[in-house]
């Protein structure tokens, strides 16, 4: 199941200040448009593009302006990062209960 996620990401043409995002516990589409609105409230957060739905994650392609995002201490207010993998640009975030 990983190699199928990795293989996804190498197949999306990413810029260098672009990430693909997993988060995590989506299931109801009216999420979208407030979940859209809190992501490009974020200062760093430039862009953003909705890219497919897997299971309950929703994945989208993210234009970040933070350099090394993966290390600042809270990069996505009310998400924590559940992993991480810097070399294939991907985060699973996690919305905070």
């Amino acid at each position: 199941e990983e190699e199928d996620y990795i293989q996804i990401l190498k197949n999306i043409n990413l810029d260098e200040d672009e990430w693909v995002i997993w988060l995590q516990g989506f299931n109801q589409m009216a999420d979208l448009v407030p979940l859209e609105k809190d992501l490009l409230g974020i200062d760093h957060v430039q862009d953003i593009r909705f890219l497919f739905l897997q299971a309950n994650h929703l994945v989208l392609r993210l234009k970040s302006s933070m350099e090394g995002l993966t290390q600042a201490p809270k990069p996505f207010p009310g998400w924590t990062i559940i992993k991480s993998d810097v070399e294939n640009k991907y985060l699973l975030l996690s919305e905070e209960e």
